[in-house]
């Protein structure tokens, strides 16, 4: 082909048709350029294509990913409902200010031995919401769940370190000092524990200042994490449906 488009112009420079040459030469040229702006877009079709096959093959894990951290996210949430009723007893407890009554907190106070995070596993989440040539792809509604997801990505994560320090910092310090963590430990966690040692002095307790803020401290932290893990579920659960009804 190339040889019968050289052939041609040869015979038209040896005839002086130069004006004809121009005008075939012109015509060559908007050929080939057609030709490679074809070619470019069968390209970026055949990308786009590849695109949206990634992107949906990225929705379908995700889908996956949801339903196991919703489940995740409702048993943490009846934890928190634990802790929370358990704080709440011991506060009442020592607000009463009765030494007999005192000797309860064995069954309670273990609830603010605890140092629970938030768990949540969104490696495929991550992974689109880094891909920008995918997120192109995507339509607002998904845009809108993902930058919600990682929002409260970050927020999690923030919750978890807080609970730490606070637990680090304050709670198991008191406890080295005035409490027999293998007595008062939540059930969950006493196989790993060997029971004895020193008695825990419940009546010395009684009207302290330091137990009463820390309690009423890890209680407003564990309610404001459940807050958190039911927002969470409620963004989960929406994202759920639309990737479900998107697919149908």
């Amino acid at each position: 082909m190339i040889h019968f488009f050289r052939k041609i112009r040869r015979q038209l420079l040896r005839e002086n048709r130069f004006t004809r040459y121009l005008l075939y030469a012109l015509g060559e040229i908007f050929l080939v350029v057609v030709g490679i702006l074809i070619a470019l877009e069968v390209n970026n079709m055949n990308e786009r294509n590849k695109s949206r096959d990634q992107l949906s093959t990225n929705l379908s894990k995700i889908k996956r990913e949801l339903k196991m951290n919703i489940k995740t996210l409702e048993f943490q949430e009846k934890v928190n409902d634990t802790l929370i009723e358990k704080l709440k007893e011991s506060l009442i407890i020592l607000k009463s200010n009765q030494g007999d009554s005192l000797k309860m907190l064995e069954s309670r106070i273990g609830a603010l031995g605890t140092d629970y995070t938030i768990q949540l596993q969104m490696p495929h989440s991550e992974s689109l919401m880094s891909r920008m040539e995918l997120l192109n792809q995507s339509t607002d509604s998904l845009g809108f769940y993902l930058i919600g997801t990682r929002y409260y990505l970050n927020a999690v994560a923030e919750s978890n370190r807080y609970v730490h320090d606070q637990y680090a910092n304050s709670i198991e310090p008191y406890f080295h000092n005035h409490i027999n963590y293998s007595d008062v430990a939540l059930d969950q966690h006493k196989n790993y524990l060997i029971e004895g040692g020193p008695k825990t002095d419940f009546t010395a307790l009684d009207d302290n200042m330091y137990l009463w803020n820390l309690i009423t401290f890890k209680l407003e932290t564990v309610s404001a994490q459940r807050d958190l893990i039911r927002n969470i579920l409620g963004l989960f659960e929406q994202f759920l449906e639309y990737l479900s009804d998107s697919s149908a």
